[in-house]
């Protein structure tokens, strides 16, 4: 990174009065319109009085001045003369009025593009020659202004030094949707501003941390990673009370990089008579690895506006929306310091607690994905108010009893619509539920009737074919029983004639008179064999007509006994033997 400047001095671009804060529109616009339609990155330094942040910013020029002309090493580090800078001096008194830029932009190449660095100087908070209003307002100015804010502090990052910044950047963040629009607005808490750095001098606690830079992925080298100052002092966790929760949320989540450096202290010389003599040189190594670092390219932090990179003429115009806004009184009007206090507290405690009461509701909401019944959500409801007026009255300590009415009741007007809105949202839950467990019902009802239909259906179809067994079986019967009576009829006709024959024939041989034949059958013995059908033409046999007719019968009777014998023929089987021995019988 190459660096050059020209020569410079401090420029004031406020002008204040006991009525009111002024932007000076053509001091700023001097120095802008330098940098042209290039991007910049702008630093400024902020913080209580007498914390030693114009010697800081003396040293950030001391340093480019040293850059430009190619020479390393530290001994840059303010340490004796006088040289044309930011104005500093030890002392109770403070030594810069409202907001002063140096004159001269610096020039860097930084990825390949030309950008400008300004240096600004912010008048110390809380003395006793500034209102409340004032201060908010300078803060507000710095804060819009600047890509990279330094807060500067002593000793250590307490709740009240976390509670004064967050009061004086919620003050500022309320004059964004006026300036930026919406884009802006749509930042807030998750990033309207850009990046911030917590400054430490004089840090006492070195047993638990290193001096050096901190923030959520760094720490000093020597440092035992599992402790880091900035997740462990301005990162919120549950076992903090809801109040010290927020205001820790909203001072790290209104800037997109937090970050925090420790230092130690120069030494008594400097803090009480303002000589460099025996400046400690730990102290100088830290204020040479601080500037230098935050003048890397890692933390050149263009300026930008709604998201977007602004240039130097594209920063007049905001400044001029500013200068018209503070001008005309267009924040909260207040008459005095107090009541200038009250009203701002009022403003931001309201916000806080409406913001608490969405959130935890929304919560509340999205984890009973069923929905709840009313007396629930009336009873979150109910905490959750009480909750949001604890918050308030955390946030807002002056004003007294008027302003806790003024709370409650601009509170209810503002959170019972937010109210009506959720309780809609659980009964359209409720309601949707109610429909799925109807549906369920109606599903199994449909489910238990298939069931009940397809058991009658299994029932009748198995009634079907037992009737049809039943009537296979009768067909069978049947058959056999026809069969039977056909066979009896066969016998009938087969056997009677081939029967008659073989008796007659017995019968002549045993008398050897045919004519006994005839008196036989005249006489009874042979009852329906007639005359003609008797062998009396002779014992030769073989040559009656009769005799080979009664004999083709017999033949007959025999094959139709061999297809009865068959395997499959319906009825009962009647073997060779079975004739012999009706034959016999007749004989």
């Amino acid at each position: 990174m190459s660096l050059s400047t020209l020569k410079g001095k401090p420029i004031s671009i406020l002008k204040i009065t006991k009525e009111k804060v002024t932007i000076d529109t053509q001091a700023i616009k001097s120095i802008l319109e330098k940098i042209g339609n290039h991007h910049f990155v702008i630093y400024s330094i902020n913080g209580p009085k007498r914390t030693g942040k114009s010697f800081m910013l003396s040293n950030f020029i001391r340093h480019l001045n040293q850059q430009s002309t190619g020479n390393q090493g530290n001994d840059w580090v303010l340490n004796s003369g006088d040289m044309n800078n930011f104005t500093w001096r030890g002392g109770s008194e403070r030594q810069t009025t409202g907001i002063d830029v140096w004159s001269e932009p610096f020039w860097t190449t930084n990825k390949g593009r030309r950008i400008a660095v300004l240096l600004m100087d912010t008048q110390g908070s809380f003395d006793d020659q500034t209102t409340m209003q004032q201060n908010a307002i300078i803060f507000a100015i710095s804060t819009l202004l600047s890509s990279v804010l330094i807060f500067n502090i002593k000793n250590d990052v307490g709740e009240d030094v976390l509670q004064f910044f967050q009061f004086f950047s919620s003050f500022a963040t309320l004059t964004i949707p006026q300036v930026e629009g919406d884009s802006a607005s749509l930042g807030h808490g998750s990033g309207a501003f850009q990046k911030l750095v917590f400054l430490i001098r004089d840090f006492q606690f070195v047993q638990d941390y290193e001096f050096g830079f901190y923030d959520d992925s760094n720490v000093p080298q020597r440092q035992d990673r599992r402790k880091n100052y900035k997740k462990d002092k301005l990162d919120s966790n549950p076992d903090q009370p809801t109040e010290v929760r927020f205001t820790h949320d909203q001072v790290v989540q209104s800037y997109r990089d937090v970050g925090v450096y420790l230092m130690p202290e120069p030494d008594k010389g400097l803090k009480q008579r303002d000589t460099l003599d025996n400046l400690d040189p730990e102290f100088a190594t830290h204020v040479a690895d601080f500037i230098t670092l935050m003048l890397s390219p890692a933390h050149l932090v263009t300026k930008q506006m709604g998201g977007v990179e602004v240039t130097g003429f594209e920063m007049i115009k905001y400044i001029k929306s500013w200068a018209t806004l503070f001008d005309g009184n267009e924040l909260p009007e207040i008459k005095s310091v107090y009541h200038s206090a009250a009203e701002s507290q009022f403003i931001i405690a309201k916000r806080l607690s409406l913001t608490f009461y969405a959130t935890e509701m929304e919560k509340f909401i999205q984890h009973n994905s069923f929905g709840v019944g009313e007396p629930a959500l009336v009873k979150k409801h109910s905490e959750l108010v009480k909750e949001c007026f604890a918050i308030y009255k955390s946030k807002s300590k002056l004003g007294g009893a008027n302003m806790d009415a003024k709370f409650s009741e601009e509170f209810a007007a503002e959170s019972d619509p937010l109210f009506a809105t959720y309780k809609s949202v659980n009964d359209n839950k409720l309601q949707a539920q109610e429909r799925e467990r109807k549906l369920q019902r109606e599903i199994e009802a449909e489910r238990k009737a298939n069931h009940d239909l397809k058991a009658a259906v299994e029932a009748q179809n198995k009634q079907q074919e037992r009737a049809q067994k039943e009537a296979k079986e009768r067909d069978l019967e049947f058959q056999r029983q026809l069969n039977r009576q056909k066979m009896l009829q066969l016998f009938q006709d087969l056997l009677v004639p081939v029967v008659a024959g073989t008796v007659a024939t017995a019968y002549v041989a045993k008398s050897g008179s045919p004519n006994m034949l005839g008196a036989a059958m005249g006489g009874g013995l042979l009852p329906g064999l007639r005359m003609e059908d008797s062998f009396a033409s002779g014992r030769n046999t073989s040559n009656n007509p009769r005799w080979q007719d009664s004999r083709g019968r017999e033949m007959a009777f025999q094959r139709t006994l061999d297809r009865a014998n068959r395997p499959g023929f319906p009825g009962p089987q009647m073997g060779a033997s079975s004739s012999s021995e009706f034959l016999s019988c007749t004989s």
